[in-house]
């Protein structure tokens, strides 16, 4: 079997969906302390938190869209270092709505970071696409799995309580220097004045045999859809995978389901 030449790019790709399982969830983790930091209460904590869903929904207006024009490398470094930002900011920020500010910086890492990370991905294994993706969920249930372990291990060990963060920290500034030399896959690098150029990303095809999906959300005809329906494939965009998780997580926080065909019928009008 012909090994990949984007292994060191994956790799570091799936130990930051793990980083980011992890920094998801450390303010609602380390609810305690960050009152104590801030001066708040538990309310205004969750009023914090609330600022990675803002984060999400201005990101992709944009990311998407930067991630096709510039390449995924800059999308993927970029979100790298927004996590980075967020989890050092996040140790000496002073109050909850800095607090609130640094969630918001996190929300727009992770809409960056996702629409480099899995569109690489699917380029990097593009006969196994779903495979890799699937994985990608699977490391950031790994980083929700390890992190509060981490929170109680150090609290026993009489530990700072940011000693977790710290690591988180300095793991990401690995996967910048491994991301700024990593090999990316090829893909279509659109001229400024003229449509995409043809990538070896992209099967042939001929017919409606083959399905092809881009995870991306904003826009929701990238150029690598583009490619493959120009191709014959049946295509499909991220707007069914962004409507389910947002049900997931509307049900959490609220205890009731969302009203997935209303929300279905804006998404898709």
């Amino acid at each position: 079997m012909k090994r990949s030449p984007h292994l060191a790019t994956t790799g570091a790709i799936y130990v930051y969906f793990a980083v980011y399982g992890s920094a998801v969830i450390a303010i609602s983790q380390s609810s305690a302390h960050l009152q104590q930091q801030w001066g708040a209460t538990e309310g205004q904590v969750l009023q914090a938190v609330a600022g990675v869903g803002v984060g999400k929904v201005v990101g992709p207006l944009f990311a998407g869209f930067l991630s096709d024009r510039f390449g995924r490398r800059p999308s993927v470094v970029t979100g790298l270092v927004l996590v980075g930002a967020f989890l050092g900011a996040l140790l000496v920020s002073p109050t909850w709505q800095a607090g609130f500010a640094l969630a918001v910086l996190f929300g727009l890492a992770n809409a960056v970071g996702d629409t480099g990370s899995y569109p690489t991905l699917m380029e990097a294994f593009p006969a196994r696409a779903g495979t890799a993706n699937v994985l990608a969920k699977a490391a950031i249930a790994v980083g929700q799995l390890v992190l509060p372990l981490a929170v109680t291990a150090t609290a026993a060990a009489g530990l700072a309580w940011g000693t977790p963060f710290a690591v988180l920290l300095a793991v990401v500034a690995v996967l910048v220097a491994v991301q700024l030399r990593a090999r990316f896959p090829d893909r279509p690098v659109p001229d400024r004045d003229g449509p995409p150029r043809a990538s070896a990303a992209v099967p042939s095809a001929d017919g409606p045999d083959l399905f092809v999906s881009d995870v991306v959300y904003s826009p929701a005809r990238t150029a690598f859809l583009e490619q493959a329906e120009a191709a014959g494939c049946r295509t499909m965009n991220g707007l069914g995978m962004m409507l389910h998780q947002g049900a997931a997580a509307f049900e959490l926080w609220t205890g009731q389901p969302m009203p997935v065909d209303h929300v279905r019928a804006e998404l898709f009008g």
